[in-house]
């Protein structure tokens, strides 16, 4: 399911963005959050046309999109995919750079977890 949420970030960073734009990813592992443990940050960064201000209040509601003929549900579900995984996920837009930020819980195999019904591959 988060394999999911990346493919669904970076189809809208292509969609936002023109030939010869970038569009990037990044990773790192960041030490002690608010609940304590280290966070996975993954990050997918684009020089689009950013999203309008009045948008990003309400971007991750259900039927909010930015795309004609869409169906705006791709965010929501990202959301909710990410919260399923006791992460986080936020935007910052302005016009020539769009950032979607995912912190999730760092999960070392072996340990003991009660998210077994959870599929944390794909």
């Amino acid at each position: 399911r988060l394999l999911s949420v990346v493919e669904n970030l970076l189809d809208n960073a292509a969609k936002a963005t023109s030939a010869g734009q970038a569009i990037e990813v990044h990773t790192s592992l960041e030490a002690g959050s608010s609940s304590g443990g280290a966070e996975v940050r993954l990050e997918v960064v684009d020089e689009g046309r950013g999203i309008p201000p009045d948008r990003l209040e309400v971007i991750f509601q259900p039927g909010v999109g930015l795309e004609p003929g869409g169906f705006g549900l791709g965010l929501s579900l990202c959301r909710e995919i990410v919260r399923m995984h006791a992460g986080t996920i936020e935007v910052a837009s302005k016009p020539g750079r769009t950032s979607f930020c995912i912190r999730l819980p760092q999960f070392r195999s072996g340990e003991d977890d009660d998210r077994d019904s959870i599929d944390s591959v794909g």
